[in-house]
Order: structure tokens, then sequence, then C-alpha cells
């Protein structure tokens, strides 16, 4: 992986660089002074944990993604600061070029080897998955929101599932899964355009639990990883009604 860290060090030096493609995206929030003692730890540990990253149980990711290790070897890694709340990591396309970025304040210095890894996995799967299902801006809200719980759906499932691989379906998941499906079909029947794009957005950030598009791709993807390849062939298309439909009966 290739480690771009220019915004963190004119950070670290004093310096502003807003001026930087990111945000041209995300508007810039101008970081605070005083993070960077802990900015610069973070940075090392992360570049550290970059460079040595490795699965540890990696079957599911192989049969899906064949290219993982490849596309992981060559994709770019930019450490910035200057987002604002609640992008911390994310991936995002320039000049035909997908690029995992990580806000180190938005992340905090209190995060651990094991969610730093689990970070980067999440981030390096959608890039893998954006190999085969590329998003599109111009479509219809339905598909939009197909996509969104398909891509983050398996970035968090298989994230998920690298750390804890006997994962049980429980009456605490039932609960969890079950809230953030009533809230995507309340979604999923809105036919106001602004109330659409509240939707969104809604649907992946915020309070984990409270991001009910990735929940439900998470929780049904835990739910059918006997299924998992062929739920990946059939693509987004659809995606939520497969949800609904499978879960509701």
């Amino acid at each position: 992986m290739n480690i771009d860290d220019s915004i963190v060090q004119a950070y670290l030096a004093g310096r502003i660089c807003k001026d930087h493609w990111i945000f041209n995206l995300h508007a810039f929030n101008e970081p605070d002074s005083r993070n960077r003692q802990d900015v610069e730890k973070l940075s090392a540990r992360i570049k550290e944990n970059i460079l040595s990253f490795t699965p540890q149980k990696d079957k599911e990711i192989k049969l899906l993604f064949p290219d993982f290790y490849e596309i992981r070897a060559h994709v770019s890694v930019i450490l910035c600061v200057g987002l604002h709340q609640p992008y911390d990591a994310m991936v995002r396309s320039y000049n035909g070029r997908e690029f995992i970025i990580f806000d180190l304040i938005n992340i905090g210095n209190d995060v651990d080897t094991s969610t730093i890894n689990g970070l980067l996995l999440h981030e390096i799967l959608h890039v893998c998955l954006h190999e085969k299902y590329a998003s599109e801006d111009n479509v219809p809200f339905l598909d939009k929101m197909d996509y969104l719980v398909f891509d983050e759906g398996f970035a968090h499932a298989l994230a998920y599932f690298e750390h804890f691989p006997n994962f049980k379906y429980d009456s605490l998941a039932e609960e969890r899964y079950l809230k953030s499906l009533e809230m995507l079909e309340r979604a999923l029947l809105e036919t106001n355009s602004e109330k659409q794009e509240e939707y969104l957005v809604m649907a992946n950030t915020g309070n984990y639990w409270d991001k009910f598009g990735s929940i439900c791709g998470k929780m049904y993807l835990l739910k059918n990883m006997d299924k998992i390849v062929e739920i990946y062939n059939d693509g987004p298309r659809n995606f939520c009604k497969r949800i609904c439909n499978d879960t509701r009966g």
C-alpha cells in the first residue's frame, strides 16, 4: 500500500493544507493545533499497521475478491486532518482512482490496533467491491439505497467476520437488525426528494447502531454467510427488496 501523509505533515509543521482535492469534496474544517502530538503518535501507529496489514481469516474474502492481495498492494491511503465529523475513514475517487482516507483527529488517538486493522480492512473491501460494482450518481433513489446497503453491508460484514468468525445471531442482534430494517422500510417508501437525500446520509452516518443501511446489510449477510457468494454475484440491484422479503417472509 502507498501512504500519502502530506496533509498531516503540513499540519504538524503548522501549515494549513486546505487546497488538497479532498476538500473540494468535503468542506475544510480547520484542525485544532492542540491535537498535534496525538496526531503525530497516531500517524506513526497507523503507518506501521498499514505496512504490516494482512487479514487473518481471508477464506470468504478471497472467494469474493480473488484479486484482494493485488488490490491491497496498490491501493493508496491518505492520512489527513481537516474533515468534519463524522468522516473518519472513507473511500473517495479522484481522477479515475480510488483512495482510502483516514482523518486522524476524527478517528481519535485512543483507537487500538484491532480497530485500526478493522477500519483498514473495511475500506480495502470497499475498493475491491467497486472494481466489480462501480457506484453511479445519476440514478434513482432506490438504486442509490440498494447500492449503499450492498456496499456497506459487505464491507461491514466481512470486516466483522474477520474478528468474530463464530458470530451468533442472538436476540440482541435480532433486535438491532429489526430496528434498522424498520427504518430502511420507511426510507424505501419516501417520495420527497429532500427527505430521500436525508435518508441516504442517515443510512451510513452517525452513531454506529443508527446507521440503518449499514446495519441491515451487515446483519443480513452475517445471517446468510453460507450464501454470501451467491448474494454478491447477484449484485446490488433490488438488494433492499431482497432483505425485506427474506426477513419478513
